[in-house]
């Protein structure tokens, strides 16, 4: 997908191999909430002027400190063109991604998941992202780039891309 998701599978194939589970497990909860951001950051950038005033102002207050379960109704919300929630030619990664808030409640809470409990936790993410990223909307198939933009004028803008 891009350069973080790839570091990010690379930190988590580290810790595995060294027998780090819990960490593994760790790095792939992140992959999956970065996979979450992207999905949100790409429909907000499209589609935050388009939707009903209400809609757009409960969006922004949410967003102020979304939690997961939030973060997936915003892009619901977000989501006019079914790009990626109504389409039903994404079936199988819209079942995945709405099952990963209750996954990750039940297996971490808030932060917390038992030693002994690591490695199942490690592979029920494997196999999430796996899924996730077997036939994803056409907006994360190709080259990701992301722009944080310094300044503007009339004619110009200033940004780094990372």
């Amino acid at each position: 997908m891009d350069y973080i998701t790839k570091k990010i599978g690379d930190k988590s194939n580290l810790f595995q191999f060294n027998g780090d589970h819990r960490e593994a497990a760790t790095q792939e909860q992140s992959r999956l909430e970065y996979l979450l951001i992207l999905i949100l950051s790409y429909l907000w950038n499209r589609n935050i002027d388009k939707i009903d005033k209400d809609i757009r102002d409960r969006c922004i207050r949410e967003i102020d400190r979304p939690s997961i379960g939030s973060i997936l109704e915003i892009s619901r919300s977000l989501d006019i063109d079914n790009e990626s929630f109504g389409n039903n030619r994404f079936k199988k990664f819209r079942e995945t991604i709405n099952s990963y808030p209750k996954i990750r409640n039940e297996k971490i809470g808030h932060g917390f998941s038992f030693e002994d409990d690591s490695v199942e936790l490690y592979k029920k993410f494997i196999d999430l992202y796996g899924t996730l990223t077997k036939s994803p909307p056409d907006f994360l198939k190709g080259d990701i780039d992301i722009v944080k933009v310094m300044s503007s004028d009339e004619k110009n803008y200033r940004a780094i891309i990372y």
